[in-house]
């Protein structure tokens, strides 16, 4: 009797999935070009959640390795989300018990994407500048995909984004949104290197070409990755972190060479 209740216990605690889920892909690049073991980016991604965390590489002058904290947070993430079904409403509740439980010395900024089939919405929760971007197919032209929704990133100031773990913002300041989702929708979910490196309406394009070709989340994750990459070699071409930094009196040519992960993933049945 005591077995037959465990069993029942753990199938009741286990996040049941509906006809709705994610079908995606990834693709990364180190900011030095060459693949190693000390990225400073993690993520995570299943058929009902996207986990995006970016280390914050100043703690390297503290002795301390800062993809240790990104890597602790995914791995608490994978061990707290499935037995728990009320975080696919609120992964913003997620996202603050994983960060109190990391006890691993370093900061990052998140984000957390949750695919409700039941409301056929996503729930996302950040803190700092990793964005998510969603596009909805045309109505009238299920050929073409326009983009609706995007993030606005979380700044102290320059360059310095708001971030959790050790001495850094409270958890529970991070954002929640919730979004209407639907069969065949596209979700792109990337750390700030991708947006610091290319114009919005220049991912909207490699998007939409890339979604016109009928590419595979993959090769759109590894298009929008190659090309942002690209840019950031490049210290004449003008981009929206050297704009920034113009606008606070900084100075920065070129493009932003910093770690690079991007999941791509469509809405499916």
């Amino acid at each position: 009797m005591k077995a037959i209740l465990l069993i029942s216990t753990l199938v009741i605690g286990f996040v049941v999935s509906g006809p709705l889920h994610l079908r995606s892909g990834h693709s990364f690049r180190p900011a030095s070009g060459i693949e190693s073991d000390d990225s400073e980016d993690e993520f995570w991604v299943d058929k009902e959640i996207i986990v995006m965390v970016d280390s914050v590489g100043g703690w390297s002058k503290e002795k301390v390795i800062p993809g240790e904290y990104a890597r602790s947070f995914v791995s608490l993430t994978k061990e707290f989300f499935p037995y728990e079904p009320k975080f696919i409403k609120n992964p913003k509740k997620l996202l603050e018990e994983v960060a109190e439980n990391n006890k691993v010395p370093g900061s990052a900024t998140a984000l957390i994407l949750t695919l409700d089939d039941l409301d056929n919405q996503v729930h996302i929760t950040f803190i700092g500048d990793t964005y998510y971007l969603i596009f909805k197919p045309l109505d009238d032209n299920p050929n073409e995909i326009e983009f609706v929704y995007k993030n606005d990133p979380m700044y102290h100031s320059f360059n310095f984004p708001f971030q959790i773990g050790t001495d850094s913002d409270h958890p529970t300041i991070s954002k929640l949104v919730s979004l209407d989702i639907d069969v065949g929708d596209l979700i792109i979910v990337t750390t700030n290197a991708l947006l610091d490196n290319l114009e919005l309406e220049e991912v909207i394009e490699i998007v939409k070409e890339a979604y016109r070709a009928k590419l595979s989340p993959q090769k759109i994750a590894s298009a929008l990755v190659e090309k942002a990459f690209e840019v950031s070699r490049n210290p004449n071409k003008r981009t929206p972190f050297e704009r920034m930094a113009e606008d606070k009196g900084e100075n920065h040519k070129g493009g932003k060479q910093d770690d690079l992960s991007v999941v791509a993933a469509f809405v499916d049945e």
